[in-house]
């Protein structure tokens, strides 16, 4: 039978949907990848690898412009119109502030490279793309805390601890000699993000686990090794995360249907971490010490870690009253940028929302806070709308994202923002691929309904 032009449309636009999907996968192993090309396999070309995902980003909206794959989003739409009257206004700034094309280029790169990606994913990733996506995390979940694990017991000085460039002083220590692990990549930040998605990425797939028809060991390795992972990064900070990773999912169980399998989930996580993090630090009592020394000093220097999470949200209000009307110049105190343009690090604040309204300035600064956090409320609804364990795992991913969309960094580098973009992306998909699969059964049980002699059978 031949097939028609329509099935052959079909089938060339799953193809393309399909190399895309495999093609962001690539990127997300890539990025696992450039850390240890730049600190222990070829140190002699650390710089040239920070651009090392770049064409590869770039060729995927390349090829999605020409093959319009690009989605047919509203949200999408107000956040390429932001980033395109940002970056245009941000060309004038650069022009009269620091007259620089490539510190501009610098400055678009840090804010919008992954933007557009988290779209892509929405648009292109199927349940069976989610379900590839989830169990290769879970699959490097454990020879990563294998890695970490080895680090923690190593020197300072040891090999597997060295820095860019094979620098054999770029240690971070807790206390006394006791390493920070950094995993593969070069500074701690990186390594507590890429553990926080794999926890968000565990509490989906326990959640959505016959939904996604996981792999049970692979699962379990998850369940094993990344409370190892979390334990060991010697961040407090990543404990504030996973709490809110928790709420996000609870709030949005209570609020969707089908809760109450949902809800025996999250109970299950919390034990199993909570049991898991008590048994590891008896296994890592050094760090259990270290952890408690370094919220000492902390609370004596920072204050409690609830100032640090919210002192984002309070630094909003400095440049209203000291900034410039349309900013310094998107980009330019994120700190590669800066370092490019010769300013001092930190030069327009440390926290994100302060250094952005300084860039942006005050007008495209508030607007882009509440652009953030409108977004979380858009993905955050649409997952209630979606229904079903699929949607509630969904909650898992939005929670990862909400942290840095709602007070944290996402806009410092693209090595910071990349995996926030990518969980946000991952939260629409399993949105779409929620309610799409909503929609199938209420019209199976419609047709059900309505034709009472076919009940009972498939359809």
């Amino acid at each position: 039978m031949m097939r028609s032009r329509f099935d052959f449309k079909e089938s060339r636009k799953e193809r393309q949907r399909r190399f895309v999907s495999h093609a962001i996968v690539f990127i997300f192993v890539l990025s696992l990848i450039e850390g240890p090309l730049r600190k222990w396999f070829l140190p002699e070309f650390a710089s040239a690898f920070i651009f090392l995902r770049d064409p590869f980003v770039l060729s995927i909206y390349g090829y999605c412009f020409a093959r319009d794959l690009f989605p047919k989003d509203n949200l999408f739409r107000v956040w390429m119109i932001f980033a395109i009257a940002s970056s245009m206004i941000g060309t004038l700034v650069y022009l009269v502030v620091h007259p620089s094309a490539i510190g501009w280029a610098l400055g678009v790169r840090s804010y919008w490279l992954y933007m557009p990606l988290a779209f892509i994913v929405a648009s292109c990733f199927t349940t069976k793309d989610l379900k590839r996506f989830v169990s290769i995390v879970l699959a490097i979940s454990l020879p990563y805390a294998v890695l970490i694990s080895m680090q923690y017991r190593a020197g300072p000085e040891a090999f597997i601890n060295a820095g860019v460039g094979a620098d054999s002083e770029a240690a971070v220590l807790l206390v006394g000699d006791l390493v920070r692990p950094l995993g593969l990549f070069r500074f701690t930040a990186p390594n507590v993000q890429f553990t926080e998605i794999c926890a968000s990425v565990l509490q989906n797939s326990v959640i959505s686990r016959a939904t996604l028809n996981l792999n049970r060991i692979l699962v379990l390795l998850g369940l094993i090794s990344i409370p190892v992972m979390t334990v060991l990064t010697g961040s407090r900070l990543i404990y504030f995360i996973l709490s809110g990773v928790i709420v996000t999912v609870f709030v949005g169980s209570i609020l969707a249907p089908q809760q109450k399998r949902s809800l025996n989930s999250i109970v299950s996580i919390l034990a199993i971490f909570g049991v898991s993090s008590f048994a590891l630090l008896a296994v890592f009592p050094d760090m259990a010490e270290a952890m408690l020394v370094r919220l000492e000093n902390a609370e004596r220097s920072e204050g409690s870690i609830w100032n640090r999470a919210m002192s984002t949200l309070v630094a909003i209000y400095k440049p209203i009253h000291d900034g410039a009307l349309f900013g310094y110049g998107i980009g330019a105190g994120a700190s590669g940028v800066a370092l490019y343009l010769g300013y001092p690090a930190l030069i327009f604040g440390e926290n994100e929302f302060e250094r952005t309204m300084n860039e942006l300035g005050i007008v495209l600064g508030l607007g882009f806070v509440l652009l953030r956090w409108g977004t979380l409320v858009v993905v955050f609804r649409r997952l209630v709308l979606a229904r079903g364990s699929l949607a509630t795992g969904g909650f898992a991913m939005l929670g990862f994202s909400s942290i840095s969309f709602g007070a944290g960094q996402i806009t410092h580098s693209p090595m910071i923002g990349f995996l926030p973009w990518l969980s946000l992306g991952l939260a629409l998909a399993i949105a779409k691929q929620a309610k799409q699969g909503l929609s199938r059964t209420q019209r199976r049980v419609f047709v059900n309904y309505a034709q009472p002699e076919r009940r009972g059978q498939t359809l």
